[in-house]
């Protein structure tokens, strides 16, 4: 995932075996086929506007993009994308990130947020599930032994339900369509813990800026005021800025131990997320920017990294300094982030992840409304090997 090559289908050090004709598997006039970084990104800038295919799609994540393949490639990881198309245009698909795993046991292939499935109807969007999981063997080629799946789809959490560690009353209408695809298709569909965050706060902004501020608490916005008068200052910045970033994100590590990746990586992300996208795709350009807060002597005090696509500005990671944290700059990070998401034409501001009740809590200051994901599918491609990576996964993680 990364500059020209963020579509190569080769692993650093391994090139897979493909079959001399595109695979392709069929189920009642639906296909399953592989789709180069063009097609990908034209299926998606055609999936923006709906049309005879259904509906528009209502969030396009950015973890589906070729940016973000792009990016991966920094780590390791590949590229493959699968869909499964109908007669009259509906599909589901999914971009995968595959990497190789250690000690012979093959490539894991990972569908962040994926696979997305645009139908006319329910009816025709679970043959399109079904079709794309018994397709999956496709990956094969790939050296792939486990697929994991991480489906977009949400569900609002209505007051009182844990957004933390969502219940399986908000998670299991979101599972069941999959569960009950990959039943007609016959194949195992194995519960997995998911890499991305189980829950998420997203602000609408399509209202406008008036009415998004009027949904914040007062205390968070005078703390943001606060800040400003402490001397703060708000600034777009870019691959320049990766090492100031990263003393940010350091500073963050010290108090909490995240693993904080290295300047050149921070750089290489946002360089990958502002890649033109394919001829004919405008519309999916993405951006990747710093938001970055800067204190009376100018010391960066405090950054967030923001990822936009075409419907969506994504606050993934950051925070502040300790010297940040004493004016309040979390604050300012915050309402400078979501005013440079309407400034952008984002329709939604995802504040990214709901980890523990006191983020929680901050983040619904900001308005906005919680929302469960699917969580995670496991499918088994080698019976032996397969197994024994998805036991691997579940002790180490994936890493990169």
């Amino acid at each position: 995932m990364a500059g020209s090559s963020r579509c190569s289908g080769m692993h650093q050090g391994y090139a897979p075996r493909y079959p001399s004709r595109m695979e392709q598997s069929r189920s009642s006039e639906i296909t399953v086929q592989r789709e180069e970084v063009a097609a990908w990104e034209a299926r998606l800038a055609a999936a923006l506007h709906g049309g005879a295919a259904g509906a528009p799609i209502a969030e396009l994540p950015f973890l589906q993009l070729p940016a973000w393949a792009a990016n991966k490639s920094l780590t390791g990881w590949s590229a493959a994308r699968l869909v499964a198309l109908a007669p009259n245009g509906s599909w589901a698909g999914a971009q995968f990130l595959i990497r190789r795993l250690p000690a012979g046991l093959g490539a894991i292939a990972y569908a962040p947020r994926g696979p997305l499935v645009v139908a006319t109807d329910e009816a025709l969007a679970a043959r399109l599930r079904a079709a794309l999981l018994g397709g999956l063997s496709a990956l094969r080629a790939d050296g792939v032994t486990l697929v994991r799946i991480e489906p977009g789809e949400t569900r609002v959490l209505v007051e009182g339900d844990d957004q933390v560690t969502p219940p399986e009353s908000a998670t299991g209408p979101l599972r069941s369509p999959w569960i009950d695809a990959a039943r007609a298709a016959g194949v195992a569909l194995l519960s997995a813990r998911p890499v991305q965050p189980r829950s998420s706060r997203r602000i609408d902004l399509v209202r406008g800026i008036d009415a998004v501020r009027a949904d914040w608490r007062r205390t968070s916005a005078a703390s943001a005021r606060k800040a400003t008068e402490a001397g703060a200052t708000m600034r777009v910045g870019g691959v320049a800025d990766a090492e100031a970033f990263r003393d940010v994100m350091l500073a963050i590590a010290g108090r909490t131990g995240v693993k904080v990746r290295s300047g050149a990586a921070f750089a290489h992300l946002i360089a990958s997320l502002n890649a033109a996208p394919s001829a004919g795709a405008s519309e999916l350009r993405s951006g990747g920017e710093f938001a970055i807060a800067e204190s009376a002597e100018g010391r960066v005090v405090g950054a967030l990294l923001l990822a936009t696509t075409a419907t969506t500005t994504t606050e993934i990671f950051g925070g502040a300094t300790d010297e940040g944290n004493a004016i309040r700059v979390p604050y300012l990070l915050k309402a400078y982030a979501i005013e440079r998401a309407v400034a952008l034409g984002s329709r939604t501001y995802d504040m990214w992840g709901i980890s523990t009740q006191g983020i929680a809590e901050f983040k619904a200051a900001w308005g906005g409304t919680a929302y469960a994901y699917p969580g995670g599918f496991d499918v088994v491609i080698d019976s032996l090997r397969g197994r024994l990576a998805r036991a691997a996964l579940d002790l180490r993680g994936f890493g990169g």
